[in-house]
């Protein structure tokens, strides 16, 4: 059975499957051809489910007429059917999971589709969904849903705060599609396996697929976010958490092969198959250190060395992530005196207080990347300027130079 309308990922290449399909179905595409090579050389079974897309291009049509057409329907259910009548319909916009910036969360996706009205409704939900970002074009992948999972989760190939491990979010038994679904879904397991591993001669070598199996190397993990320190991987591990270790062999394996940190979806059938039915840039923030003074310190993102907006002040003990923020913040303590962006106060209360925690405890989540990509992290910290600051008055208008350490206050 063919259809034009619709296309396989096996009749892309790697030069066409983004033009064709968006970028989720161009890294599904590189994600294929990644994971037959490692199951060829690894013997491993894992799984990319079957995925078609509607091609980028009859976009133009839902913009044009305003509505699903029938054809398109049409077309939709009798893949429906071919991919066992229980799918996944989900965005695939242009602009989607590419490097620098993936649009992660801002597109929508529906899950286990199985009727024609449903069909509808997800196709209409998915296109619309492209409003979010001006000026997107949607591609709309349909892809087989895993039958009976145990399990299912994101696992990351780098850490937010920079420490060498991958970090995996998961959900088990019924649940188990729900971290894939449900955006504020946080009932979720977090595993964490350490990138370096060494042998009895203190020799380093990557954790990856190759030396999974490899019982002369010493690994380290965390089994859980409430492990304070890293634990020694043993015997009875490597059976319990089998199919962690796995999953996230792949995602280190992965991240030398696609040339960046990935972000990747995976499903854990009843019968203990891996499905990965996702992969994606994991982007982390650029922010830009600079030690303007001997008393004057200022972490920034490097296109936003300007902040100005209406001011607030943080009256607790320390900049804790549970007030109401202005555009700017202020909090003293002693002689020193601490600027915040409004979304920065959180994020530096992660940086600062969860370290203790575990080095992995910073912005994940299955909708992470829209967090950290748009992130406005702006600190400046002074010692011994307190009376300078001392002018400003909440609800002041203020202009802050990050460059500079320098303020302009225009009065309410």
């Amino acid at each position: 059975m063919t259809d034009n309308t619709i296309i396989s990922l096996e009749n892309v290449n790697a030069h066409t499957a983004s033009s064709i399909g968006g970028g989720k179905f161009a890294g599904l595409y590189q994600l294929k051809t990644l994971i037959e090579k490692y199951n060829a050389q690894y013997k491993t079974g894992f799984i990319v489910p079957d995925t078609f897309v509607i091609p980028v291009q009859r976009f133009d049509d839902y913009k044009k007429q305003g509505y699903i057409q029938e054809d398109l329907i049409d077309s939709a259910m009798l893949y429906m059917d071919r991919l066992g009548g229980n799918i996944a319909v989900r965005s695939s916009a242009d602009i989607e999971d590419k490097k620098g910036k993936t649009f992660s969360g801002q597109f929508e996706s529906v899950l286990n589709v199985r009727t024609r009205e449903h069909m509808a409704k997800a196709l209409n939900t998915v296109y619309a969904s492209a409003a979010n970002v001006p000026n997107a074009k949607m591609g709309v992948i349909l892809q087989s849903m895993v039958p009976t999972s145990q399990m299912a989760g994101v696992v990351y190939s780098e850490t937010f705060l920079g420490a060498p491990f991958i970090v995996m979010n998961y959900v088990q038994n019924d649940f188990a599609d729900k971290l894939l679904s449900d955006k504020n879904f946080s009932n979720f397991h977090r595993f964490a396996t350490a990138k370096p591993i060494s042998d009895k001669n203190h020799k380093m070598i990557r954790f990856n697929l190759s030396s999974i199996d490899n019982l002369e190397y010493n690994m380290m993990f965390y089994p859980n976010s409430f492990t304070g320190s890293p634990q020694r991987v043993s015997a009875q591990d490597r059976e319990t958490y089998r199919n962690h270790f796995l999953i996230s062999a792949l995602c280190s394996e992965l991240e030398p092969d696609l040339g960046y940190p990935v972000d990747m979806e995976f499903v854990v059938s009843k019968d203990n198959k891996i499905n990965i039915v996702q992969q994606r840039p994991y982007c982390l923030p650029e922010f830009y250190t600079l030690q303007i003074d001997a008393n004057t310190k200022s972490v920034f993102s490097l296109d936003k060395p300007i902040i100005e907006g209406y001011v607030g002040f943080i009256d607790s003990i320390r900049p804790v992530p549970t007030q109401e923020y202005n555009d700017i913040n202020i909090w003293k303590s002693g002689e020193s005196v601490y600027v915040f962006t409004k979304n920065s106060v959180g994020v530096q209360f992660k940086f600062d207080f969860d370290w203790s925690n575990s080095p992995f405890d910073g912005l994940y989540g299955h909708h992470g990347n829209m967090l950290r990509e748009n992130l406005d992290f702006t600190v400046l910290e002074t010692w011994g300027r307190r009376a300078e600051f001392e002018k400003i008055k909440k609800g002041d208008y203020v202009c802050i130079n990050m460059l500079t350490g320098q303020f302009s206050i225009k009065a309410r």
